[in-house]
């Protein structure tokens, strides 16, 4: 074999390998949804019956009448899924039109709730809030800063008393409507794809003596 030939063997080697490489670094495959596994429970049933014609409303933690008794605003809302066990999740897609800002905490396993990131300039119908790493919880808050429906609300609870002075007299906050939350964690792995042939780095060696002889 010319010097030539074995050069472009040597490439088309050395090219094979990088796809290799390629697919170590792509972006992690997603299992299928946990939020559909028997056991798992949610403050509405809607966000996980696996049915898109179907739709709930978050739930505020605080109820309406506390938050007016303390001189505040309304807090966020919030749409809670509980699994059996804690497991590994790397993405949660919400399916929902009216959720434009939110705080995403998880139940740890040892430090019980735990706030993981935020959101911003949301937009549905589909969300797709993939983690910076892998997250292990038994459990997801999404809780809504930010609705549709929210400046309505405020314009509504906002009053303006005999003296001039503004008071709140109902929710600054409104609930958002959700179809579905669907949890994933990392699918199961494939050495085969994920790794590179250790044959084809043999011969990527072997041509490259071949080249500097």
């Amino acid at each position: 074999m010319t010097r030539f030939q074995l050069g472009l063997l040597a490439l088309a080697v050395a090219t094979s390998g990088l796809t290799g490489c390629a697919k170590v670094f792509a972006p992690q495959a997603l299992s299928t949804n946990l939020a559909l596994e028997p056991g798992v429970e949610s403050n509405h049933p809607a966000f996980i019956d696996g049915d898109l014609k179907t739709d709930g409303e978050t739930t505020f933690a605080v109820t309406g009448n506390q938050a007016r008794r303390g001189g505040r605003a309304t807090p966020p809302s919030e749409a809670v899924v509980l699994l059996p066990q804690p497991t590994s999740i790397i993405q949660i897609t919400i399916h929902s039109d009216e959720i434009q800002g939110l705080d995403l905490y998880v139940e740890d396993p040892n430090q019980g709730s735990k706030f993981i990131d935020k959101w911003d300039n949301l937009q549905g119908p589909i969300i797709n809030l993939r983690m910076k790493g892998i997250v292990y919880a038994s459990g997801v808050t999404l809780r809504i800063r930010k609705g549709a429906g929210d400046v309505a609300a405020r314009r509504e609870a906002i009053s303006t008393g005999v003296g001039g002075g503004q008071y709140i007299s109902g929710e600054t906050r409104a609930p958002v409507r959700i179809k579905e939350i669907e949890i994933f964690g990392p699918a199961p792995a494939t050495a085969a794809a994920d790794t590179i042939s250790a044959d084809d780095s043999e011969v990527g060696s072997i041509m490259m003596e071949d080249l500097s002889k």
